[in-house]
């Protein structure tokens, strides 16, 4: 309930600030301008390990990003420390954020996964996605050309993804072939974080076998699922894909759960 709550409020801040500006679609979320317009200098510089870092004063701000980071990666640190500025205002008045910050999805650290949480909202605002996902069936080329469209990374357009469609899925993200975290919406089964990849997953053949991305296709439940239920007759479609120069694989499950039938059950 205490991680609904979090997610719920980030959610409404960057919904309400959306709306602020009458945005009616992708091309109208610029950063920059908004930024300024909440008193937030956007700067650019070399600093070092960190990916981005906010400092408050009083009622102005300064998001500092890295220099050399892609125009993706630059919106999603700019939309992240506003998430901070807007949500954690009064926590703290120096706020560096490390590159796996910008991927908490574990609930670990609750600013840093509200920050996200707010980013993606900003970025990929429900009105304008919802139309787009909810009858989607999972696919990542659909949402390569999305994460396109919105100048958003693909781990978070895909993130929104699964929130919004009427498909059972999860989006699993992997490291060193074992999985790093996952996203689910309305199926009724789990994998645990750190459990290694079997491989009869395609996403461990982007690991040991050089595999960049693979076709959507059938594999066995129990290649990614353990105490599967025996009333469930689950069936799985994976597609996995290799995030680039990066260590992590990310995985769409496309789940199809049906409770058994008995066989000495007549047909009328």
């Amino acid at each position: 309930m205490f991680e609904e709550t979090n997610a719920i409020r980030a959610v409404a801040c960057a919904a309400k600030l959306i709306d602020s500006y009458y945005l009616t679609g992708p091309e109208d979320i610029d950063l920059e301008a908004i930024a300024m317009d909440q008193n937030l200098l956007i700067l650019e510089e070399d600093i070092g390990g960190a990916e981005a870092h906010l400092v408050q004063n009083g009622k102005k701000g300064i998001i500092t990003i890295r220099k050399n980071d892609s125009a993706v990666r630059k919106r999603f640190s700019i939309a992240h420390e506003m998430g901070h500025w807007f949500l954690h205002k009064d926590s703290r008045s120096f706020e560096f954020c490390s590159p796996s910050d910008m991927v908490e999805y574990e609930r670990r650290k609750v600013a840093e996964y509200e920050a996200n949480i707010f980013a993606s909202e900003f970025l990929l605002p429900r009105k304008f996605v919802y139309p787009r996902f909810r009858e989607q069936e999972p696919n990542w080329d659909f949402l390569l050309e999305k994460a396109n469209e919105f100048k958003t990374s693909l781990t978070a357009t895909a993130i929104r993804y699964v929130d919004m469609t009427k498909e059972k899925c999860f989006l699993v993200c992997s490291e060193n072939s074992k999985v790093k975290w996952w996203r689910k919406n309305s199926s009724t089964l789990f994998l645990q974080a750190g459990q290694a990849l079997t491989n009869r997953t395609h996403a461990s053949m982007c690991f040991t076998g050089g595999l960049k991305r693979a076709e959507i296709k059938s594999v066995p439940a129990s290649a990614w699922f353990d105490d599967i239920d025996p009333k469930l007759c689950v069936e799985v479609k994976e597609q996995s894909i290799k995030l680039g120069s990066l260590p992590y694989v990310l995985t769409l499950l496309w789940v199809f759960e049906n409770e058994k039938q008995d066989d000495d059950e007549e047909d009328y």
